[in-house]
């Protein structure tokens, strides 16, 4: 929770200046009730008008001195509540994006968005009431109760009578409602990763004609959220009209006790409006107390939930100290690191692997190594780990055990920021942001000149089709691309990886919306590019015409080495990659 509480420290003048001029803003409300009960005794009763007008204008005096202190504790209080919410939401956006993959998984899409938006906000509201309101309801409320007692003690009693059973009413509603309102926040978790699911498998759903089972499915849940919303308001709208019948009855009881003092002269008629006014105000202060404690108890809720975040270890650190723990156990165990081959870039030294809350490893003592100079082409079926290999080199999940070597260094040990770690990587799914075709680009560069650009898109082959664009580089990207076709994204992925001048490129996959024709020219240009001559490429395909121009292939089964060499070699003598070859020629794939 101190992470949470910190943000407050730049806005510590406000806390203090708002509830301050609050505060002074209760004192002349309180202070109203016995000026208009001295008017009504004083003035009226002995017909003088100078004195009416004179305490008709410090009443108004001092209404516009509070409207003026009320203005100034709102301005306050809008400074600090909206200053939190950015600061909040501006720290959670950024430690979301440095969360490991295994984190993101634990926690879900739709609860960090609902983390970053609905807690914020909720957060955001209790700063707002917090120098608002914090101060000035328990003030009213006690103020009032003594106000009442020094203008006459007897009927004071009824104040106190009925108090404990306002109080009594209210934590019967807060008892109730409270554990609703957290039952509703995971409803609401559920219903937004619905929403997420839907918007983005939009066109799996209609092309499975699933339209109508989707908005079933989403009313059901809609409707759970509803009902749940629709119970609470029940509920803790039951405050308003309780708090009204009880002060209607103390307003009768006030009346008809004090009718009886009036006439015996022990009370007079501007002191029993005063009291009437004060018990007003603290029933008033009081309902404002109750709708603020299940405000803060929301609140707390939803502190919990941000600094849960806000807490977790940074990704980088996490991965060293893990890969770290990994290294020193092999170490105790006696086993000694492989010396550093000069004659490798890339070795894969007993690598094992295991996805969080799975029952078997994904590699388990995984050995290969890839000469210098070498370019390296992945092969295998399907789920058999060649994108979790691909991971794996960007160290967006920790080893379980082994060791990878990057040009002679493990790479555990080498800098995930440092420039000269340069890996790029063009994933199996394209993405692209919103902006213009410039700033994509510039996502692997943002110093890249509009020549690097071009240069990238000539080698990747789009150059052609972006220049056909009206404003060329400057043509605007919808988010996700969805403006443009599968293979015009992969693309304009693959230049935005070449923009950053990787020494590693992996390309996992990212040709598979490209025609044959296409793909081949992209391999030529690659490899006939003097500006990536020294760059190391890994290629990761299930289409053996892919890789097959590749210096090494590595056909990975279920997670285990089935093979390694060139593609004439493993034709040769690897029955698995036979299959694969002869399936993809029956099917009518050119890998000649």
């Amino acid at each position: 929770m101190r992470s949470v509480f910190s943000f407050l420290k730049p806005y510590r003048r406000h806390l203090v200046i708002g509830p301050a001029f609050k505060l002074a803003e209760a004192v002349l409300e309180l202070a109203m009730p016995l000026l208009i009960a001295y008017m009504i005794d004083t003035g009226i009763e002995s017909q003088d008008r100078t004195l009416i007008w004179r305490l008709g204008l410090l009443a108004l005096l001092m209404a516009a001195t509070g409207l003026g202190c009320a203005t100034v504790c709102q301005y306050t209080a809008s400074l600090a509540s909206q200053g939190v919410g950015t600061d909040l939401r501006h720290a959670l956006f950024s430690k979301i994006n440095h969360l490991s993959l295994r984190q993101l998984d634990h926690f879900g899409t739709s609860s960090l968005v609902n983390r970053l938006t609905g807690d914020v906000n909720l957060l955001q509201q209790a700063v707002a009431m917090l120098i608002r309101l914090v101060v000035r309801a328990p003030f009213l409320s006690i103020g009032g109760l003594i106000m009442a007692m020094t203008i006459d003690l007897r009927l004071s009693l009824i104040l106190l009578l009925i108090l404990p059973v306002f109080i009594l009413i209210v934590y019967l509603i807060m008892s109730r409602t409270i554990p609703m309102y957290r039952k509703i926040q995971q409803v609401v978790d559920r219903l937004m990763r619905h929403i997420l699911e839907h918007l983005t498998g939009v066109r799996v759903i209609r092309a499975f004609a699933r339209r109508s089972a989707e908005n079933k499915r989403f009313d059901l849940e809609n409707d759970q959220v509803a009902a749940l919303q629709i119970r609470v308001s029940r509920i803790s709208n039951l405050l308003n009209p309780v708090t009204a019948l009880i002060l209607n009855a103390a307003t009768i009881a006030l009346l008809w006790v004090g009718a009886i003092r009036i006439e015996d002269g022990a009370l007079t008629r501007g002191q029993i409006i005063a009291l009437i006014n004060y018990v007003g105000q603290i029933l008033t202060a009081l309902l404002v107390v109750a709708n603020l404690v299940i405000l803060y108890t929301r609140a707390y809720a939803s502190a919990g939930r941000v600094a849960e975040i806000l807490d977790l270890p940074n990704e980088g650190d996490s991965l060293k100290s893990e890969e770290r723990v990994v290294e020193d156990d092999n170490q105790r165990a006696g086993e000694e690191l492989p010396p550093v081959d000069p004659d490798y870039w890339l070795r894969f030294d007993r690598v094992q692997f295991q996805y969080p809350d799975t029952a078997a490893p994904i590699f388990d003592r995984l050995d290969f190594t890839v000469g210098r100079g070498r370019s390296l082409g992945i092969i295998g079926p399907t789920g058999s780990g060649k994108s979790t290999l691909a991971w794996l080199l960007l160290r967006l999940w920790p080893l379980t055990s082994g060791q990878i070597w990057f040009d002679g260094q493990p790479l555990a040990a080498s800098d995930l920021t440092s420039s000269d770690l340069n890996i790029a990587i063009v994933p199996q799914k394209s993405v692209l942001f919103s902006g213009t075709i410039a700033e994509n680009l510039r996502l692997g560069r943002a110093d890249a000149t509009d020549d690097e650009l071009w240069q990238a898109l000539r080698v990747a082959q789009a150059e052609t089709f972006v220049r056909r664009l009206d404003d060329g580089l400057h043509s605007q990207v919808q988010r996700g691309g969805v403006n443009f076709s599968g293979g015009q994204r992969q693309r304009l992925a693959v230049a935005r990886a070449l923009v950053s001048r990787p020494r590693l490129l992996i390309m996992d996959d990212s040709t598979s919306a490209l025609d044959y024709a296409t793909e081949a020219a992209l391999r030529r240009a690659l490899a006939g590019s003097g500006s990536f001559a020294r760059m190391r490429l890994i290629i990761i395909s299930q289409r053996v015409a892919s890789i097959r121009q590749t210096d090494e292939i590595v056909i990975l089964d279920d997670g285990r080495l089935a093979g390694q060499g060139t593609h004439d070699d493993l034709l040769k003598e690897n029955r698995l990659y036979q299959e694969i070859w002869q399936s993809q020629q029956s099917n009518g794939e050119v890998v000649g």
